[in-house]
């Protein structure tokens, strides 16, 4: 269980689906031709530090690199190539307040309520990291040179405009699960973006994904030396990480 804690402090509890995924992911890839270079003008230090800002997660870690192994549906080594805003969760019914329907009385000398108006509905948000597969793991429908969808949450109060700046290519490391029929409550709305394909929701494990950034490993919600104490590993390259996870695999 890993809980969720925006900057409206709302905690939400992310039940990792447990069954075993038996239908391949065959629709889940982009295997077009054409490339989807970025044009890159940012670091995988930007990314992290815009995508993990008012954003943290109370989770249940993955303890070693068979335990990843044994949670996980894909895991994948791939180079990022491009980023895209993702689906956002909205809630149903009611807004908290201060939500769009709160009259301007309400907004009036709030600063709070002003900063967060246009937002005030949004459960949480999501950027899809396109990932070049060099080497699967773990995933049924996947083939080295597929570019795959991993779609990664953000914080309603960061616009994609700002993860957008940091566009960046980079190698990482991908342990996730399918969350496409997950739900935090009744009737929460999606928005799915106009041109994303509606794939699979491959989510990594707030542990479960790492980037190279040149004479270091990132992380977004977890660094390298809590994962290397759980797994007793020297995280000296995404390489590290993966080797183990070769080995756990077996």
């Amino acid at each position: 269980m890993r809980k969720l804690i925006s900057r409206q402090r709302f905690v939400l509890g992310l039940a990792m689906l447990g069954a075993v995924v038996v239908v391949a992911l065959a629709g889940l890839v982009n295997r077009t031709s054409e490339p989807l270079e970025p044009s890159v003008v940012g670091d995988p230090a930007s990314f992290v530090a815009v995508m993990g800002r008012d954003l943290s997660f109370d989770y249940e870690p993955l303890r070693n690199a068979a335990d990843a192994v044994a949670r996980a549906e894909v895991i994948v080594r791939g180079t990022v190539v491009d980023l895209t805003d993702g689906p956002v969760y909205r809630f149903p019914g009611e807004l908290p307040v201060p939500g769009p329907g709160a009259s301007e009385e309400d907004l009036l000398g709030n600063e709070e309520a002003l900063r967060t108006y246009d937002t005030a509905d949004v459960w949480f948000s999501t950027t899809v990291l396109w990932v070049e597969v060099a080497e699967v793991l773990e995933g049924d429908g996947i083939a080295p040179g597929d570019r795959v969808p991993v779609h990664v949450l953000r914080s309603p109060s960061v616009p994609f405009s700002e993860v957008a700046v940091t566009r960046f290519r980079a190698e990482g490391v991908f342990v996730m699960t399918d969350e496409t029929g997950w739900r935090p409550f009744d009737g929460v709305v999606i928005d799915w973006p106009e041109g994303l394909p509606e794939t699979p929701l491959l989510m990594p494990f707030a542990d479960g994904l790492w980037l190279d950034g040149g004479d270091e490993v990132l992380g977004i919600h977890a660094t390298v030396e809590e994962l290397g104490a759980r797994w007793g590993l020297d995280v000296a390259s995404v390489d590290s990480v993966v080797s183990a996870l070769r080995r756990a695999g077996g």
